[in-house]
């Protein structure tokens, strides 16, 4: 069975999103696929917008969702 966990942005001490993680919500797989998100927006988007929760939120939405297409081509 699966962790759930929600993963908040925010700016200014409030929290300005919020997504819902279905799959393995500890720390220690949450970490490293956070890191590796902000990693690959830094490297490859001219528009980061780190500065921004909603537009972080909504990217991380659209990466997550590549990753799920990507490993079910795999299977």
């Amino acid at each position: 069975m699966s962790t759930r966990s929600c993963v908040h942005f925010r700016s200014d001490n409030k929290t300005r999103a919020i997504i819902y993680v279905y799959d393995d919500g500890y720390p220690e797989h949450m970490e490293p696929e956070l890191l590796e998100f902000l990693n690959e927006i830094d490297n490859n988007l001219e528009d980061k917008r780190f500065y921004d929760p909603p537009y972080l939120a909504a990217k991380y939405l659209v990466w997550k969702a590549q990753k799920y297409i990507e490993h079910a081509r795999e299977l």
